[in-house]
């Protein structure tokens, strides 16, 4: 029974994928990517403050690095059944006043062609977002 789930999960999200897929996705060139901006006192002051956090709350013991142990008895199995039961049923009906049901929701394609726009903040690099953008036009050209 367990081995149903990839199974039936995969070609579901792919379908997912490519239902709200147009056909024009834009192409970024250089004049969308902003000049580097250097990196200002307050977003300096602020990296500073959340490395020290960091720190800390590693030398406490405080923040795990491991990627989980016996305290998240959780697979894969079980977030590919929480995807599907959050991507298509609804929690709430509304003709009834918000009551809490599960209903099997109605998938459908999205009607207009989906766009991707990355936006980076001051202290990305050009480098850095030209790369994200080119990562993100191909993987975009691909399940669309």
């Amino acid at each position: 029974m367990n081995n149903i789930w990839p199974n039936l999960f995969l070609p579901l999200l792919g379908a997912l994928a490519l239902s709200g897929c147009g056909m024009n996705v834009r192409q970024f060139d250089q004049s969308d990517i902003a000049a580097e901006v250097p990196i200002s006192v307050a977003q300096s002051e602020l990296m500073e403050r959340l490395t020290r956090f960091e720190q800390s709350q590693l030398s406490r013991g405080l923040m795990r690095t491991d990627g989980g142990g016996p305290d998240t008895p959780f697979d894969m199995h079980d977030i590919l059944r929480h995807f599907q039961d959050i991507a298509f049923y609804d929690e709430y009906d509304a003709t009834t006043g918000f009551s809490r049901i599960a209903k099997a929701s109605h998938l459908e394609k999205w009607t207009t062609p989906v766009r991707f726009n990355p936006v980076f903040g001051k202290s990305v690099n050009r480098n850095r977002a030209k790369l994200a953008n080119a990562t993100v036009a191909n993987n975009g050209s691909k399940i669309c």
